[in-house]
């Protein structure tokens, strides 16, 4: 079972990173330190998350990428992948959680359609090798899962 750390209030993610000893994510959370908020991850969780292994998944949702309920765009997205690379000692620890499931107006999020996806790989270019960028596009979740998952 992969235990994940997404709609956890601070406590449980205490209780969780105290007990649980097996596979561990956040599907879909961003930085606290961008975005004040229970519902992101502490610097701190995202450094334990890595340690053991785990990969952070950056949500496209307005209230998870700005504070200001502004329509969101790549370079904040882009921002959170940035710190939350830091913040786990390096970017494969990062995917995309983008939470784009229906659970939120288009409006709330910085694409209107899945089609403009490819230009946040053009942005991440700024900041991360070809390779990173590739982890970061869904190479990280595809490496954690094999490890994580059952096999046969």
């Amino acid at each position: 079972m992969i235990l994940d750390l997404s709609h956890l209030a601070q406590a449980a993610v205490e209780d969780v990173l105290r007990l649980w000893k097996g596979p561990l994510i956040a599907s879909h959370s961003n930085a606290r330190a961008l975005v004040p908020g229970d519902r992101q991850l502490s610097d701190a969780t995202v450094a334990e998350l890595a340690r053991r292994g785990g990969v952070v998944g950056v949500s496209f949702y307005r209230g998870h990428l700005r504070t200001d309920g502004r329509r969101p765009n790549l370079d904040d997205v882009a921002r959170h992948v940035r710190h939350l690379a830091r913040a786990a000692g390096g970017p494969e620890h990062v995917g995309l959680g983008t939470d784009l499931d229906g659970g939120f107006a288009s409006d709330a999020a910085p694409l209107r359609s899945l089609s403009q996806l490819s230009n946040l790989g053009l942005r991440l270019r700024r900041d991360f090798s070809s390779e990173e960028v590739d982890g970061i596009l869904g190479g990280n979740w595809l490496r954690f899962l094999k490890r994580a998952l059952p096999t046969g």
